[in-house]
């Protein structure tokens, strides 16, 4: 006598498909529509639009965005880097439900008043890691 877990057999889980607009919402050439980014590139730069989001940017959703361009002003020491990696994580984890945020780097870059980010995530059922580096320089 057969069991019925004896012919079922198990299909792969398809992965998740994420999709979003560029930043700067331009038309395919050729096509004629809208130029789009998908998973690796649509989450990537959703974090990277994340950090770079001053709290209270956006109309009606004071509590997206991170602050980091606040740093530019600060001497740069490690009181600096566990204030600029928390608040990067608490972002991407509130923020971010496509990200598995793994990793935050926070150090001083080439130059007068820079600050160089690293971001290592994953996907939400993807393996691969990917990095996310941000050069965030004084402007005024």
């Amino acid at each position: 006598m057969s069991l019925r877990n004896e012919f079922i057999t198990q299909t792969s889980k398809q992965l998740d498909y994420y999709i979003d607009f560029t930043d700067n919402i331009l038309k395919h050439p050729v096509t004629n529509q809208i130029v789009t980014l998908t998973n690796e590139e649509a989450v990537t730069q959703s974090i990277k639009n994340l950090v770079l989001t001053n709290q209270g940017e956006w109309p009606f959703r004071p509590d997206i965005g991170c602050n980091i361009r606040r740093a530019l002003f600060d001497h740069f020491g490690p009181f600096l880097i566990e204030d600029l990696t928390n608040a990067i994580r608490d972002t991407i984890r509130h923020s971010e439900p496509r990200a598995n945020l793994l990793q935050v780097n926070i150090y001083e870059a080439e130059g007068q008043n820079s600050i160089g980010v690293n971001i290592i995530f994953t996907i939400i059922n993807h393996t691969q890691p990917i990095s996310l580096d941000l050069i965030l320089k004084r402007v005024r």
